[in-house]
């Protein structure tokens, strides 16, 4: 009966930490895939994925309802680029539907591997056109307008320029649902 005490405050006292919630950026070793327009022979679409730990630290039920990605765009502020939530589990993709009835439910104390697939537009500028040129040169050698390339952590060591130009300023937010209300966090995207 004392052990059923003792184990019963722990978790208690756990429910009752400051952070419900602790996300934290992780390494995405998926690839990052660049979409050249033909007509054009530039790069104008990079789809990318974010991986993120996220952990409830709290023993009521709560759920991710929506992922957000925003960049910044000189003359808007920030634009919202496409991008589509994702649990991995069992080493599967499961997608967070945002349907009501189909929720996946944070695990108490225990971290959750999500992914997020972003869909961003690149700017045709020839500053960042040219560093997207070898790649680009390849697409054309091959007779594709599609290029699987390396992994952001990959990118980063193999050309941490476009890698900084494409994610710096960017912003990730993950939108949690309890009791029927929504809030949301923002975050930094970080180049992992």
């Amino acid at each position: 009966m004392k052990n059923i005490i003792i184990v019963c405050s722990c978790l208690l006292l756990l429910s009752c930490s400051k952070e419900s919630i602790s996300v934290k950026q992780t390494k995405s070793n998926f690839p990052v895939i660049l979409m050249m327009d033909s007509s054009t022979n530039k790069v104008d679409f990079v789809l990318f994925d974010l991986c993120y730990e996220i952990k409830k630290n709290r023993l009521s039920k709560m759920w991710v309802g929506f992922t957000d990605y925003a960049y910044p765009v000189k003359e808007y502020g920030y634009k919202e680029a496409n991008s589509l939530g994702y649990i991995y589990r069992n080493d599967t993709l499961e997608y967070l539907n945002r349907n009501y009835y189909d929720r996946r439910y944070l695990r108490c104390f225990t971290s959750d591997q999500y992914v997020v697939k972003i869909g961003k537009p690149v700017d045709t500028a020839l500053e960042i056109q040219n560093m997207f040129q070898p790649y680009i040169d390849k697409m054309l050698q091959q007779g594709k307008d599609t290029l699987h390339i390396e992994s952001i952590q990959q990118l980063k060591k193999s050309n941490p320029e476009l890698i900084n130009n494409l994610l710096t300023g960017d912003l990730m937010r993950i939108g949690f649902v309890k009791n029927d209300k929504s809030y949301s966090s923002i975050f930094p995207v970080e180049v992992k």
